[in-house]
């Protein structure tokens, strides 16, 4: 695997950057269910991803390039929620989106939650398996946007 650093935003070029990869997951149409309140989310980062407790999470590769990001936001008491996860087409495929989970999981471990959710839509069968493989079980719905085929997971840390 290429050489990968994973670094977590709280403001400047990067912000800028994730502020791009944001867009660029959003201009997916099979995200469009999440997407309510998408641009102010975007325009306010880091926003609820923000310090004290939650983190936006970029990965650079091979010469700094920014490949993916991540984010994590308190949800409720003792619980977290990872979103956004996404890796540009260029890096898929290279173990990057594993990566950034296990970093999303450190982030929440760090930050005292004892549960870590999230939400994925049933065509994502690969992100489904790797969030299986790393402990994640499925949960009732958390959260009422939901679109037909959802899954919600968690994972107690």
């Amino acid at each position: 695997m290429p050489e990968a650093v994973i670094k977590t935003v709280t403001g400047g070029p990067d912000l800028d950057i994730l502020r791009e990869m944001f867009r660029e997951y959003g201009s997916d149409v099979s995200r469009s269910y999440c997407l309510n309140g998408f641009d102010d989310e975007v325009a306010e980062l880091p926003g609820s991803y923000g310090p004290p407790h939650g983190g936006l999470l970029l990965l650079t590769a091979e010469g700094g390039q920014a490949a993916g990001m991540v984010g994590v936001r308190p949800l409720d008491a003792g619980i977290a929620e990872m979103k956004r996860l996404f890796v540009r087409p260029l890096w898929q495929g290279r173990g990057y989106g594993r990566l950034l989970t296990q970093a999303a999981i450190g982030h929440a471990r760090e930050c005292g939650f004892s549960r870590l959710r999230l939400d994925t839509l049933g065509h994502m069968k690969a992100a489904r398996a790797l969030y299986a493989d790393l402990g994640f079980v499925d949960i009732p719905p958390y959260h009422d946007d939901a679109a037909p085929g959802m899954s919600f997971m968690e994972l107690a840390l």
